[in-house]
């Protein structure tokens, strides 16, 4: 079965981006697998169909790279890119995740922006090693110290099993936030997470009020913007950063291989 695909990459988070409007392609867990697996398929954190949807301009059904369905911010704004690509919009569009109705923008330069669902008081958590907060997929925020030498491929497993969560690390290194995440689904660390840096952001609005924070992820910057309402309500959360494509090509897939 040939199947032509698109690699996109949003701040160093990875994926693979497929047309399903026809919905004949397989999006089973052994598929999804062996077309992530960096040795022996494509290589990428997570698969994105994009396909019609009688809701929204389209949907974004995105998969991990085990398999699992989540939400994802990158993703999201890959997708995006990925519409924009196939001339599905110009400039804003609604479209439709795991978590619900998004509004995205393409704002050029392969920069795009996502409206994120909003944070209410019940989403946030704290606990002793960090604060959880589900932005679209589950998060704990951890403040760290030593974050470029950190060995979270040590300290975070346990973490992700405890809150069935994506484990982030955070540090202000010279006036500017940097995140660390272990991504649940991927189960090691991206260079990117756009759900994460949201998380951090909530995080950061509700001890300094910020209203925009600029977030340096190994793979680039990501920004989000945001604002506090009475009693923790995050709302107008915006995920901007750049997303490009970075090839395309046709996967010979096999499925008993």
């Amino acid at each position: 079965m040939k199947i032509t695909f698109e690699k996109y990459q949003g701040a160093g988070n990875d994926f693979i981006l497929l047309d399903n409007r026809a919905n004949a392609l397989p999006k089973d867990a052994v598929f999804i697998q062996k077309i992530c697996d960096r040795h022996f398929g494509v290589g990428a954190d997570g698969v994105i169909y994009l396909e019609n949807c009688s809701e929204a301009r389209f949907k974004m059904d995105y998969y991990n790279s085990d398999g699992s369905v989540s939400f994802c911010g990158n993703g999201a704004r890959c997708a995006l890119a990925f519409a924009e690509h196939l001339g599905v919009f110009k400039k804003d569009v609604h479209f439709l995740a795991s978590d619900g109705l998004h509004l995205g923008k393409s704002l050029g330069e392969n920069i795009f922006s996502l409206a994120m669902q909003d944070v209410l008081p019940e989403k946030i958590q704290n606990f002793p090693e960090g604060i959880f907060v589900h932005t679209g997929a589950p998060h704990l925020v951890v403040f760290c110290e030593h974050l470029d030498s950190l060995d979270i491929l040590q300290l975070a497993p346990s973490l992700r099993q405890k809150y069935n969560a994506n484990i982030n690390f955070c540090q202000k290194i010279n006036e500017n936030w940097h995140i660390r995440t272990f991504e649940r689904g991927v189960e090691n660390e991206t260079l990117a997470c756009g759900t994460g840096a949201t998380a951090l952001a909530v995080v950061l609005g509700m001890q300094f009020a910020l209203e925009k924070v600029d977030i340096f992820a190994k793979g680039g910057l990501l920004q989000v913007s945001l604002k506090q309402t009475a009693n923790l309500h995050f709302q107008d959360i915006w995920l901007t950063g750049e997303a490009r494509q970075v090839f395309s090509g046709i996967l010979d897939f096999v499925k008993n291989c």
